[in-house]
C-alpha cells in the first residue's frame, strides 16, 4: 500500500506499502475515540468471543494486505502503463473507509478556502508522489525489492526528524537504521524487474538505477508526510477528517492526471479488452480497506507490538508469494539482505517500546 499517517515518532515500524501504511496508523488512532458504525459488525463482535476476534482481525489484515500486494504486482507486471490507476483506486477507497466511520458526514468540514485547502494539497501531492513512484519503481525492480525499501523507511524518517525537529535517537535505533540501509542496498543487487528466458536480469542497469532513485524519492516523501500531518493534527483537525481531505484531493489529482495525460480512454479500453485489470484495481482498493479496518481493530484488541509483529510477518509472506506467483531470481545476497532488514525492523520496534515504557 503509499498514503496518510499521524505518527509523530519516527521509530514506529512502517506497517504498510505506499499509502496503505499511513492509512493504518491514522485509523488506529481514530479507532481509539470512535465507535464502529456498522451494526452488523457490532453483532458479529458480540457473538464471537474476544480472543477469537483477535485471530479474525489477524487473518483479515494478513489476507487483505497480501491480496493488495499481489494485485499491485499483477498490475505492475501486466499493465505497467496504468500505474497511476493504482493510486486512484487506493485513495478513492481510503476516502470511503473514513466516510463510513464518520457516517457519511466527512465532507461537511471540508475546507472551502484556498488557504484552508493548500496544506492538504501539499500532503496529497507527497502521497501521490510516494505511491506512484513506488509503483513505477516496481516496473524496473523486483517487487520484493520495493517491499525491502519500504521496510527501510525508518532511515529517511530519522533524517527528516533530525533536520526538521532536531530530534535525537538511541544507539539501538542507529543500529537498526544501519541494518536497514545495508539490507536495502544488498537487496537492490540484481533486482531488475524483468528477466530473460534463461533467468538472467534483462532490465538495463540504467533503468535499475532509475528504479532505485524512484524508491529513494518515494520513501523520503513518506518520511516528510508525518511532519505535515502533525502540524494539522496539532491545530485540532480530527484524524478521520484529515484522511478524508487528503485522500479526496489525492483521488481527484490522480483522476485529473489520468485525464490530462490522455490515459483515461486507454484505461477504459484496457478495462474492456482485459476485464482482469478492473478486477485487480478493485482488489487493490477493497483489500486495502479491509486490511486498514482489521489493523485498527487489532490494535484496539491487543497492542501495537502485536500489530507490528503481524505486519512484519505479512511482509515476509508477501515476498515469498511474490517469488512463487511471479518467478524471479533469488540470490544468496537477497536472503542475507532480507534477514538484515527483518532484524532492523525488529530492533526499531524494540527501541520504540523501550521509549514508550519510560514515558
Amino acid at each position: 500500500m503509499t498514503t496518510v499517517t499521524n505518527r509523530t515518532s519516527p521509530t514506529m515500524e512502517s506497517s504498510q506499502e505506499k499509502s496503505e501504511e499511513e492509512q493504518e496508523a491514522l485509523l488506529a488512532e481514530e479507532g481509539k475515540t470512535t465507535t464502529e458504525p456498522a451494526s452488523a459488525v457490532q453483532q458479529i463482535n458480540q457473538t464471537i468471543p474476544p480472543q477469537a476476534m483477535i485471530y479474525v482481525y489477524m487473518v483479515l489484515f494478513f489476507g487483505g494486505m497480501i491480496a493488495h500486494e499481489v494485485a499491485c504486482e499483477a498490475i505492475t507486471n501486466k499493465f505497467p502503463k496504468f500505474i497511476v490507476a493504482i493510486t486512484l483506486f487506493q485513495m478513492s477507497f481510503c476516502v470511503l473507509v473514513p466516510l463510513a466511520i464518520a457516517k457519511g458526514k466527512g465532507f461537511e468540514n471540508f475546507p472551502r478556502t484556498l488557504k484552508g485547502i493548500l496544506p492538504y494539497v501539499h500532503i496529497s501531492l507527497l502521497v501521490f508522489g510516494a505511491t506512484t513512484l513506488a509503483c513505477q519503481a516496481a516496473v524496473y525492480l523486483s517487487y520484493p525489492t520495493k517491499v525491502v525499501f519500504k521496510s527501510a523507511k525508518l532511515v529517511p524518517t530519522m533524517v527528516v526528524a533530525t533536520v526538521w525537529q532536531g530530534q535525537r535517537f538511541t544507539n539501538l535505533e542507529y543500529v537498526a537504521a544501519l541494518l536497514l540501509c545495508a539490507g536495502a542496498a544488498g537487496y537492490s543487487y540484481g533486482s531488475g524487474g524483468s528477466h530473460s528466458s534463461d533467468g538472467e536480469d534483462a532490465t538495463p542497469t540504467t533503468l535499475v538505477v532509475l528504479g532505485i532513485a524512484f524508491m529513494v524519492c518515494s520513501v523520503f516523501s513518506d518520511a516528510i508526510i508525518p511532519n505535515y500531518q502533525k502540524l494539522l493534527l496539532n491545530q485540532g483537525v480530527p484524524v478521520t477528517q484529515l484522511m478524508i481531505n487528503v485522500n479526496t484531493i489525492g483521488a481527484v489529482t490522480s483522476l485529473a492526471y489520468i485525464v490530462v495525460t490522455g490515459q483515461l480512454f486507454a484505461l477504459l479500453g484496457a478495462w474492456h479488452a482485459h476485464p482482469e485489470l478492473l478486477f485487480y484495481l478493485t482488489c487493490v482498493g477493497v483489500s486495502l480497506s479491509i486490511a486498514v479496518w482489521a489493523y485498527t481493530k487489532l490494535i484496539q484488541a491487543t497492542s501495537s507490538v502485536v500489530a507490528v509483529a503481524v505486519s512484519t510477518l505479512r511482509k515476509v509472506a508477501t515476498m515469498f508469494l511474490s517469488y512463487i506467483i511471479f518467478p524471479k531470481p533469488l540470490l544468496t545476497i537477497h536472503i542475507y539482505s532480507g534477514c538484515m532488514v527483518l532484524l532492523g525492523v525488529i530492533l526499531s520496534t524494540v527501541a520504540k517500546e523501550r521509549m514508550d515504557s519510560k514515558k
